[in-house]
């Protein structure tokens, strides 16, 4: 499946790029970014502890930005879940070198649907938790099984789905062959 994932990303204008471990995929993206005067960096706690419109502005305003993907799907599609939309806003008109990492399990052989479903059942919750969220999935461990969530602290607030690079953007996707994130 990953050299499915890696054709059809290439396919849909993304740079794609497969590394076996974290170290790895590390060095790689470092080395590509050495020499960038800033680099955002998308759902860090850092950010969050600063003064957070700023900062969150700031990182939009990079010369790069680097943040995982919660699933790419077998055929290219890369889809996020955001409660600020800092992240998912970067990624659509942010930065123009934009570094998605992502390790194997967030690859689905399915549906866009498939993978939202994963997003749900995998990421959420245990996001929620890390962020000390007070939502049902940070509680259960993940999303309601009607998927409505109506708390102050929700994040799921944007479902984004890259189909494809956008002109003008330079997008790495770099997978790797270990689980990384949730």
């Amino acid at each position: 499946m990953i050299q499915k994932t890696l054709e059809s990303l290439k396919r849909r204008g993304f740079i794609p790029h497969y590394f076996d471990t974290l170290e790895q995929a590390k060095a790689f993206v470092l080395g590509e970014l050495k020499g960038a005067s800033s680099v955002g960096f998308g759902g860090s706690m850092t950010a969050k502890e600063m003064e957070r419109p700023r900062v969150l502005r700031a990182a939009m305003e990079a010369e790069a930005y680097i943040c995982s993907a919660n699933a790419i799907t077998a055929s290219g599609h890369i889809l996020n879940i955001d409660g600020n939309c800092n992240r998912v806003a970067a990624t659509l008109f942010g930065p123009q070198r934009l570094f998605i990492i992502a390790g194997k399990n967030k690859l689905v052989d399915g549906s866009m649907e498939d993978a939202v479903a994963r997003i749900k059942q995998c990421a959420c919750g245990p996001n929620a938790r890390r962020l000390h969220l007070d939502t049902p999935c940070a509680h259960t461990g993940h999303c309601t099984e009607t998927g409505e969530c109506f708390s102050p602290d929700r994040m799921c607030n944007a479902l984004v789905c890259l189909s494809a690079c956008p002109s003008g953007r330079e997008i790495h996707v770099v997978l790797m062959g270990q689980e990384a994130g949730y």
